[in-house]
C-alpha cells in the first residue's frame, strides 16, 4: 500500500514532464485524499471480515481444543 500511495506523486510529475501513457495519466489523476480513504476503507473491511471469520468459524475454540489435546 505504501508503495502504491508513494508512486502517485512521482507518476504525476513524470506524466506532466515526459508526456507518458494513459496509464500514468490515470495514476497522475488520482487524488491522494481519495486514495487514503480507500486504503482506510479496505483496512476496515479486512478487519471486519477477519473478526467475522474468527467468530463464525470458532477459531478460538478449535485452537484451544488443539492445545488441550497436545498438552
Amino acid at each position: 500500500m505504501a508503495f502504491f500511495v508513494g508512486t502517485i506523486e512521482p507518476a504525476g510529475v513524470l506524466h506532466d514532464k515526459l508526456g507518458l501513457s494513459a496509464v500514468s495519466g490515470w495514476i497522475a489523476g488520482l487524488n491522494p485524499d481519495n486514495v487514503g480513504c480507500i486504503v482506510v476503507g479496505l483496512l476496515v473491511v479486512v478487519w471486519a471480515v477477519a473478526i467475522a471469520h474468527w467468530r463464525l468459524a470458532k477459531v478460538e475454540e478449535r485452537r484451544r481444543a488443539r492445545t488441550a489435546d497436545a498438552g
